[in-house]
């Protein structure tokens, strides 16, 4: 299974971190994935690619944008990125200068195409990336504090 994830969170609390760090943990343990795919935004995405790589699984990192680093204001958050593009496998880089919802909805639908499991973060079942698992017949996996209300697969 090619594992990916999707969304991000803004300044999560340690609650949220922890909790979202043991269900994709639990998820990795179960599933055994022969790959990872994410952006590494802050959050859970963040906590997905971080936990790949200390399990030594292949990663690819899903850029929205060639500028993606800069749009990071809190170095807590760079980190990880930094961390993770110098441990990728792989890095996709969406084809867009700047940062834009275009380009993280392009990073998105990439991840959702390439993958065939999909880690949900917080309110994404409007998401053009979840509705296009959806049509894909993806599973997806919904983080426990998650608001997402649709049933998922």
């Amino acid at each position: 299974m090619i594992l990916g994830t999707l969304g991000y969170q803004l300044n999560m609390h340690a609650y949220q971190r922890e909790s979202a760090s043991q269900a994709i943990n639990q998820w990795l343990q179960q599933f055994s994935p022969e790959r990872g795919i994410t952006t590494m935004a802050p959050g859970a995405p963040q906590i997905f690619g971080q936990l790949i790589m200390h399990y030594g699984i292949p990663l690819t990192i899903v850029l929205p944008c060639h500028d993606y680093l800069d749009a990071f204001d809190n170095s807590s958050d760079l980190i990880p990125l930094a961390e993770g593009l110098a441990k990728a496998n792989h890095v996709e880089i969406m084809p867009y200068e700047t940062p834009t919802q275009e380009g993280l909805q392009a990073a998105e639908t990439w991840i959702v195409r390439h993958c065939n499991g999909i880690i949900a973060a917080m309110d994404m079942e409007h998401s053009p990336a979840i509705r296009h698992a959806y049509q894909l017949e993806r599973p997806i996996f919904p983080l426990p504090f998650s608001t997402m209300t649709k049933k998922m697969h």
